[in-house]
């Protein structure tokens, strides 16, 4: 008997970032996640059953494979439907290239179906807090801004977050013009864990998001 995978959603589209930004895709979204990252914004909870056989039936029927330069497996996390993929992926063989989006935390998991894929995208977790998120927000959004000035405005513990966020490449620290104080400014690393295009505000609007939940 066939296993089934819940998907909340099948689209084309263009990729807008990561190693084939620009080409088109077709997209599948998979139910479900092995993390709880404060930041995700995703919804991937609701969706609908299906066998490998009735979701390759479907995107066959509805769509042309062979027009796109790829299938992106995205979620939430695919590997959690490994069992499934591992039925499922066979079928899309030599018709279209595999675009796998993950979080990377399930390594046994990829091994499995690891032949079968030709891209992949890791979307790696931030385990920080939520005190250290709203000064790299405040980072974000004034970026360049001085480390002194970010000290004011975060308090005291200024300073551990950020020596944090530089040891995980999510911000650089050069001196300014003058060499007394440092600028801060985000990475290109902060861009790709947050899946940010270009709007650094995303970040703030999140955070705030967060704290009305918490408040």
């Amino acid at each position: 008997m066939s296993t089934e995978a819940k998907i909340n959603e099948i689209f084309s589209s263009i990729q807008g970032e990561g190693t084939v930004v620009g080409f088109k895709q077709l997209f599948i979204r998979f139910c479900g996640c092995n993390l709880k990252c404060d930041y995700c914004d995703t919804e991937f909870q609701n969706g609908e059953k299906y066998t490998p056989q009735a979701l390759f039936d479907k995107i066959s029927k509805e769509y042309n494979i062979k027009s796109f330069h790829s299938i992106s497996l995205t979620g939430g996390e695919p590997l959690l439907s490994c069992d499934f993929l591992k039925e499922f992926l066979p079928l899309l063989q030599k018709k279209v290239k595999i675009y796998l989006e993950t979080n990377a935390a399930l390594s046994d998991k990829f091994l499995e179906i690891k032949d079968y894929i030709d891209i992949v995208e890791k979307l790696v977790p931030v385990d920080i807090s939520q005190a250290v998120m709203k000064t790299l927000s405040v980072i974000a959004l004034k970026e360049p801004v001085r480390q002194s000035y970010v000290k004011e405005l975060r308090g005291a513990g200024a300073y551990e977050h950020i020596n944090e966020l530089l040891s995980k490449g999510l911000i650089s620290r050069k001196k300014d013009k003058n060499g007394r104080s440092f600028n801060l400014k985000t990475t290109q690393k902060f861009r790709e864990y947050f899946k940010l295009q270009g709007d650094t505000k995303t970040l703030a609007k999140i955070i705030e998001t967060q704290d009305l939940k918490e408040n």
